[in-house]
């Protein structure tokens, strides 16, 4: 009998053997797995919380006679309240077409959806036809397309620029929420719940605060931002990760109303990361390479990566389970004529009280 239940540490090892077995991952893909894979047995007490007050990405296991069938790993969408991402969904290869993972689906559906989360998200290989089937009749969509690029040569000093970016402050915390739901196509920002009041209903964790906190000197989880200060308002940020010493993925925010500027502040974020590898070149020599995270909305990062001749690494599609979002709010109809009817005392029609009355 399949059973499935949080991931506890006697069964991390069996986890970890999986993931090495699913696949080819990206370079940012293998190291995040292997952070997480050291503390995931360490986090299931949260299975018996509140998902809201998770602080960790959480595992289910589905198994059979002590035997780890196959995962899910499951954890909160940055700087999106009520959503959560499917991290990964792996099956053993010899347990697959079992039904297991349509059962770990619906294992997540029932607790999380019943706690009021509105959508959950999974990033599927394109080439991935049996996952996108599976998911496709779980009730996911197709909302957008996620390509990787790569650069990892032919970089020249960008020219003078009349822009100045900044790194992010605490207080900036509130204008980068926004540019993110900003730049989200409308589609997106209605699935997310971010059409009225969006801000006030994310929480202070969402946004992660080791990007505010890294050093100046060190590019590892910071965040800049192109800060329009007449209008109030940010025109750009980017997020860069290095998850190896010359290995940067940049995921950026563009603000729909000033794509025309967005070439100067690409220009300057690949300035600011060639020159830190510069200075860093002494202690760890190596090659640079820049890892772009793109969306099929943002043309005018994609014409840029296109124009540079980047390679292409991988491109997932975006898939999104909404189907809880449109059961939660129950909307009570009510008259606004009603105060000013009386009560009807007698019926409008006669109604007979037998069949017999009709002849």
């Amino acid at each position: 009998m399949i059973q499935i239940g949080p991931l506890y540490t006697f069964d991390k090892q069996s986890v970890i053997s999986l993931l090495e077995k699913h696949g080819e991952y990206l370079p940012f893909e293998i190291n995040t797995i292997k952070n997480k894979a050291h503390y995931r047995g360490l986090s299931f007490w949260q299975h018996w919380l509140p998902c809201n007050l998770h602080i960790d990405s959480l595992v289910y296991v589905a198994k059979e006679d002590t035997q780890v069938l196959g995962f899910l790993a499951l954890g909160r969408l940055d700087k999106v309240p009520n959503s959560w991402r499917i991290e990964q969904l792996i099956i053993h290869p010899e347990h697959r077409h079992r039904g297991i993972a349509n059962e770990l689906i619906n294992f997540i559906s029932a607790i999380y959806g019943s706690q009021g989360v509105r959508s959950f998200n999974f990033e599927v290989d394109l080439n991935n036809s049996t996952g996108l089937r599976l998911l496709a009749n779980k009730g996911f969509s197709k909302q957008a397309e996620i390509s990787y690029y790569l650069k990892g040569d032919n970089f020249s000093p960008a020219g003078l620029s009349s822009i100045s970016i900044t790194k992010a402050k605490l207080a900036d915390k509130t204008k980068i929420l926004e540019l993110y739901q900003l730049s989200l196509p409308y589609r997106l920002r209605e699935i997310y719940g971010f059409l009225a009041t969006p801000t006030n209903h994310t929480p202070i964790f969402e946004l992660n605060y080791a990007y505010l906190f890294s050093s100046i000197n060190n590019l590892n989880h910071s965040i800049w931002i192109l800060n329009d200060l007449k209008r109030n308002i940010l025109q750009f940020c980017a997020q860069i990760f290095q998850f190896e010493q010359n290995t940067y993925l940049i995921e950026f925010n563009i603000h729909p109303g000033f794509t025309d500027n967005f070439d100067s502040f690409y220009q300057e974020i690949v300035k600011l990361i060639l020159n830190n590898h510069q200075c860093q070149a002494a202690k760890h020599p190596g090659e640079l390479k820049l890892i772009f995270k793109t969306y099929d909305y943002q043309p005018a990062l994609l014409n840029l990566v296109k124009s540079d001749n980047h390679n292409i690494l991988k491109t997932n599609i975006l898939l999104i389970q909404e189907h809880w979002s449109k059961c939660k709010t129950q909307q009570k109809f009510t008259n606004p004529l009603s105060p000013n009817l009386s009560p009807i005392t007698k019926p409008a029609v006669f109604m007979p009280k037998s069949p017999t009355d009709f002849c």
